[in-house]
């Protein structure tokens, strides 16, 4: 206050007058008049030739002499932490130095919250909300209404229950002082307990004054305030919460009633209230570490002597009364239900309890089915089964095994979904999906399959594909067993098959590359109800497996059924042309156009594209889908794709790689045949 005094004489010497808000300490001098109109601000720089010291001071004209107000900075006892100090609201000049420092503000929902503020969810009544420097805190409003009914009442809009009087007398105050009444119609008091907010300062700055709820953050001093810079995590990428960085996202613990959660827009706590507890006269609030909220402790050795007295307390004589694990004290109502332990139940009955212990009864399975197992859920009692997984399998000619355990059998002669992620339509993107391809053959056995993952949307799947001979091609890549990536891993399993577990997607397929092929499909529980395909919707009820895609109705006709479940690729770009110009494609035949696309897109023939002319291959599959009229036993893109496959892998594939791999058939398309290494081909360094 000593600089304010000086620097008001100064300008009384230099003939301003000042005068402090609300009147008071008028100094006069020799008035420096103005011809500016009344309220216009006077830059105080041009009157002393450099910025003045003291930047609360704002000067104005005034009845044609110049005034300076001296701007009152609000009061930071309650503050935990201020902002970087603002200029004078009048006086903007870039060299004046701050005026007043700013608690923190708080930003919730898009909405700026000052220090202090307090306010109620629209969608919960009983939560509310605390802004205090910054951090927002969350909390439920615990409930104080000892009124009786016929002096409470129940009105909407508000948590609890109201009562006629004041509930809140001097001694109940100064017990607990964080219970608070806010007066409804002049007539009811709704009165509750409300948790403390999250304070930004480390705990040897904290102080709880007498009588009062909760603690506040002691300052350096008198007029000293602890300050940082405005921070907005969205940019910053962190949360600073007592000098600490969080990263954006994290929650992290506070104290054993908090957790606090670094968003976008700040620090959000969540702290919880705890509840109106009353305690005896010979009793008092005891704390223990790590628990959150205190409980009723005796200062009697005997625990029997604070009972008795407690029992000539204000309790119904048809309460019960049990010690809690933590020591607490607690009274039971007459009628009402608990757990003593995990398996025992309690009842009250007029004053006394009676505990029966849970049996599990004998209907719990002692083994539980394949892909379940036994787990006793913390906080009871009885174990029971409990499932993790689904298997499908395919087997045979090959006969089918829903997740659901319904068991028949389909022949296709094309590529069909066993199982993916449900969509509404073709367009949509499934997370996963897995392709069974199937062989000309009679019996339709499958010959390979591929596996479709998309972890990001939007993204190119990457496409693993089990081949025979075990072989794993990831997006047309021969790959080594074993394999592990940041996606899949793959290996031999004890049978000797060919296994890719997806531990992100709970996916786990195994494949035994042979014609008459053992398929297994097993999905983790969390995929329940959100599957189909020929492996069923995993639902637990084998009745509806049988589910015709895009459609709401189920079938008994097993080959409707699959011929539903046809896999079909993107729309061909090109179209086939005619004498009288562009022929109307069926949707077959759309399907086949676009395989063609493999000659031109396909990893596996990138190498040759550079040594082989593939454009005539290309033209050679348009035209042979173009001219295709059916009754074939295999598709005719098929003929141009295997025909450049079997030139590349002669050519060059063979010669280049057999030192390094030990391969004899290579995929080229899921619908095609093999390319077969001729059988008087020899490895490098094989001949004599």
């Amino acid at each position: 206050m000593w600089g304010v005094v000086a620097h008001a004489f100064m300008v009384c010497w230099m003939g301003v007058s000042f005068e402090s808000v609300g009147g008071q300490g008028l100094l006069k001098g020799n008035a420096i008049p103005c011809d500016s109109p009344d309220g216009t601000v006077i830059d105080l720089a041009t009157i002393l030739g450099r910025a003045p010291n003291q930047p609360c001071l704002t000067c104005l004209c005034s009845s044609g002499s110049i005034k300076c107000i001296m701007e009152t900075c609000p009061e930071l006892a309650t503050c935990p932490l201020a902002e970087a100090q603002t200029q004078s609201k009048h006086n903007t000049t870039s060299e004046q130095p701050p005026c007043c420092p700013k608690c923190r503000t708080c930003t919730y929902l898009g909405r700026k919250r000052q220090n202090d503020e307090r306010w109620r969810s629209v969608e919960d009544n009983c939560k509310a909300m605390t802004c205090k420097a910054g951090i927002v805190t969350t909390s439920r409003l615990q409930c104080f209404s000892p009124c009786r009914d016929e002096n409470s009442i129940r009105l909407p809009g508000y948590c609890c229950q109201l009562c006629r009087e004041n509930p809140i007398d001097e001694d109940t105050a100064k017990r607990d002082p964080c219970l608070q009444c806010d007066v409804v119609q002049d007539e009811w008091y709704h009165c509750y307990r409300l948790a403390c907010p999250v304070l930004d300062c480390p705990l040897n700055l904290q102080r709880h004054l007498p009588d009062k709820c909760c603690p506040e953050c002691r300052h350096p001093g008198q007029r000293s305030f602890r300050t940082a810079a405005s921070e907005v995590p969205r940019i910053a990428g962190h949360c600073t919460f007592q000098l600490k960085h969080y990263p954006l996202g994290e929650v992290f613990p506070v104290d054993p009633c908090s957790k606090c959660h670094c968003q976008a827009g700040g620090l959000t706590c969540r702290r919880f209230t705890c509840p109106v507890r009353e305690c005896h006269a010979s009793a008092e609030f005891l704390f223990r570490p790590n628990v959150c909220c205190p409980f009723c402790h005796f200062e009697t050795a005997n625990s029997t002597d604070g009972a008795n007295a407690i029992e000539k307390a204000e309790i119904p004589s048809s309460s019960c009364r049990e010690i809690a694990r933590n020591g607490s004290l607690v009274f039971y109502k007459h009628n009402s239900y608990w757990k003593q332990s995990t398996c025992l139940n309690c009842q009250c009955r007029n004053g006394v309890s009676a505990c029966v212990t849970e049996e599990c009864t004998p209907s719990e399975p002692y083994h539980c089915p394949k892909g379940w197992a036994k787990l006793k859920p913390r906080g009871q009692c009885c174990s029971h089964c409990e499932q993790l997984e689904a298997t499908c399998s395919v087997f045979g000619d090959p006969h089918y095994e829903t997740f659901d355990g319904l068991t028949y059998s389909f022949h296709g002669n094309r590529s069909y979904v066993l199982s993916r992620e449900c969509v509404l339509d073709e367009d949509d993107q499934a997370a996963f999906s897995v392709i069974t391809h199937h062989g000309d053959t009679v019996g339709g056995s499958v010959d390979r399959v591929s596996l479709y993952l998309r972890l990001i949307p939007d993204k190119k799947p990457t496409v693993l594909q089990l081949a025979e001979g075990k072989t794993l091609l990831e997006n047309n890549l021969l790959k080594a067993i074993p394999h592990n990536t940041s996606i899949y891993s793959a290996i031999k399993n004890r049978k000797g098959h060919l296994e890719i577990t997806v531990t992100k997607l709970g996916l786990r397929l195994a494949f035994d590359g042979r014609g008459f092929a053992e398929l297994t499909l097993s999905v983790a529980a969390n995929h329940k109800g959100q599957v189909c395909g020929l492996c069923g919707n995993f639902n637990n009820d084998p009745s509806d497996d049988l589910w015709i895609q895009y459609t709401d109705y189920v079938t008994n006709n097993t080959q409707k059924f699959g011929d539903s479940w046809r896999f079909k690729a993107a729309r061909a770009p090109v179209r086939c042309k005619t004498a009288t110009g562009v022929a109307a494609l069926t949707e077959a035949k759309a399907y086949d156009l676009a395989q063609c696309q493999v000659l031109m897109e396909n990893s596996f023939f990138k190498f040759c594209r550079k040594k082989l002319n593939v454009h005539r291959y290309y033209k050679n599959c348009i035209k042979d889908v173009c001219n295709c009229h059916g009754n074939v036993t295999k598709p005719c893109f098929c003929e141009a794709i295997e025909a450049y496959g079997t030139e590349c892998a002669n050519k060059y594939i063979w010669h280049l790689w057999q030192p390094f791999i030990a391969v004899n058939q290579l995929p080229v398309h899921p619908e095609c045949d093999t390319i077969v290494k001729p059988a008087g081909l020899v490895k490098s360094g094989e001949r004599d």
